[in-house]
């Protein structure tokens, strides 16, 4: 069985997923895609959906024909595109936060996680943020190797924001998961 495109996808954006003018939701991997792009790229987006089973080897094998590349809006995004559509929709993910109107300001208790970066402005208690910063400051010690990101056993990626491949414990993780869930419900 072939996976999905049409999967919960985590939120980009924590506190607000309100785009910000001249920007609208991807929804490249369903309604929950709410990472905010130009019309443009969610219009190419919706016609790669519409094409995305022209575009495999088979109907059983999600293999891209040659000139296509997975998209990978999220990991399990394996909807054929072309090598500059997948670049875009890095681009995308990478610039998720700068395209959202987003209230800056933490409920009393909370703190900015920062876990993937100063823009990570999921509201969290300190000891979270904390936590986020050693397993950051570990996670070389917790790859299989320097040049793979995979994680060694006892340990899963973090996924704050797909990109996030910050092996910490399922624990931190789960942690991680419940924060994004909460976001929206921390800020003043």
């Amino acid at each position: 069985m072939l996976p999905t495109a049409a999967v919960a996808v985590p939120k980009l954006v924590s506190q607000s997923d309100t785009c910000k003018s001249g920007y609208v939701w991807r929804e490249a991997t369903g309604a929950d895609d709410h990472v905010c792009v130009t019309p443009g790229v969610r219009a190419q987006a919706r016609d790669d959906n519409a094409h995305a089973a022209d575009r495999r080897v088979s109907p059983s094998d999600p293999a891209c024909k040659s000139g296509y590349v997975w998209r990978e809006a999220i990991p399990s995004d394996l909807v054929c595109v072309t090598p500059g559509t997948r670049a875009q929709t890095k681009d995308d993910n990478a610039h998720a936060a700068s395209r959202v109107q987003k209230s800056d300001t933490c409920k009393s208790g909370y703190v900015w996680r920062e876990a993937t970066g100063a823009d990570d402005h999921v509201c969290v208690t300190p000891g979270v943020r904390a936590q986020a910063r050693d397993d950051n400051a570990h996670a070389a010690d917790r790859r299989v190797s320097p040049s793979d990101p995979a994680c060694k056993s006892g340990y899963v990626w973090r996924e704050a924001i797909p990109s996030d491949l910050v092996c910490v414990t399922p624990g931190t993780r789960a942690q991680t998961k419940d924060d994004n869930a909460h976001a929206a419900s921390r800020v003043q």
